[in-house]
């Protein structure tokens, strides 16, 4: 009688261990799931916080291009309006060649080409906080 006894107890107290851990499991289940969340969430304002950067360095770049382009066509426009004068005065008499050549050759040179080309980067980067390393373990992972 005894025994049986030491043994029901023993069988209540599994079932009381048994529900504890259950209640445990399920705890833990949630917390894990609620950082899930937090990091899924953390991660998404992150997300739109570089897309928005992206989003402006895209909008500087593209006002530097339009910059960039008006100022080779005012070059050109100038160098085409040069061409026109020096093309003339070709077809002029010698003596209006002879007339004031400096003026020409002045403007001539004077004219700054600044031939340098921009070269336009991305300068936003996107480094998420342990992201490497996940994919390490990911990919370690499914390699077994």
């Amino acid at each position: 009688m005894a025994k049986m006894e030491k043994v029901t107890c023993l069988q209540d107290t599994e079932m009381k261990n048994a529900a504890e851990w259950k209640d445990k499991m399920n705890n833990q289940q949630l917390r894990v799931s609620v950082q899930f969340a937090k990091l899924h969430h953390f991660l998404e304002e992150e997300e739109q916080l570089f897309l928005q950067r992206l989003s402006e360095e895209e909008k500087e770049t593209k006002k530097k291009q339009a910059e960039n382009t008006l100022r080779f066509n005012w070059i050109i426009n100038s160098l085409k309006k040069l061409m026109v004068e020096v093309e003339k005065k070709s077809q002029s008499s010698t003596l209006e060649l002879l007339q004031n050549p400096k003026d020409l050759l002045i403007r001539s040179k004077n004219q700054y080409i600044d031939y340098s080309i921009e070269v336009f980067q991305v300068k936003t980067e996107c480094h998420v906080p342990l992201m490497k390393e996940m994919l390490k373990r990911f990919q370690g992972e499914q390699n077994f």
